[in-house]
């Protein structure tokens, strides 16, 4: 019976693990379509990949070395182009 269980439990742990590189696929692929559907600037597809990452704005210019401001606009201008009503939608 324990041998059954413990079986189930490694199993599960994998379809979590195939669960989540699935989701993470997902997530690219639809990053990809956005940012040509939506004609992002160079910037603008800078910001992208770390808006989609929870970053925070002020994290955001710290690391690509811009001002928060800038980044601001940029994550205005990325969800008026794709859409998308907020940052926590992506």
């Amino acid at each position: 019976m324990w041998a059954e269980i413990d079986e189930l439990e490694k199993r599960e742990r994998e379809l979590i693990e195939e669960l989540t590189a699935v989701r993470a696929k997902m997530k690219e692929l639809i990053a990809k379509h956005l940012i040509e559907a939506a004609k992002l600037t160079p910037a603008e597809q800078e910001v992208m990949p770390l808006l989609q990452q929870r970053f925070m704005n002020i994290n955001i210019a710290a690391r690509l070395g811009m001002k928060e401001r800038t980044v601001k606009y940029h994550v205005s201008n990325i969800l008026r182009k794709t859409g998308v009503p907020n940052r926590h939608c992506f």
